[in-house]
């Protein structure tokens, strides 16, 4: 959390695969404001830059709950911004769920709900 909230990208990738996928929220994918899926570090690193013109350096992520699933890690999340241009403040959940292969991070899901990204994992709030 510390690393993405400096923007240390190389940190934040510290225990990815170099092929990792990244699978942003689905809201985002629906209204075509991202890709649904972003392969690599390099891919990583774009995903970040396509919304940063957006909310700037203002987003941060709060950390709630880690849940270790073994292969799985579920973290639960706070995320507070405001947009770059309306200066608007806003206050999202998320959550993401990294699977991991011999220790390393092979594939992350991001999602705005909780509740969603447990019941993915068949598990309840």
């Amino acid at each position: 959390m510390e690393a993405f909230n400096r923007r240390d990208l190389d940190a934040v990738l510290i225990g990815t695969a170099p092929d990792v996928e990244h699978h942003p929220p689905r809201e985002w994918v629906e209204v075509g404001f991202v890709e649904p899926c972003y392969r690599g570090r390099a891919g990583y690193r774009e995903f970040v830059s396509s919304w940063s013109d957006v909310w700037g350096d203002d987003l941060r992520l709060k950390a709630v709950e880690l849940i270790d699933l073994g292969d799985r890690l579920v973290l639960l999340g706070d995320m507070p911004a405001s947009a770059m241009a309306s200066g608007v403040p806003i206050t999202n959940k998320f959550a993401t769920v990294s699977e991991l292969k011999d220790g390393i991070t092979i594939r992350i899901r991001v999602y705005f709900d909780h509740a969603e990204a447990l019941e993915a994992l068949g598990l309840r709030e």
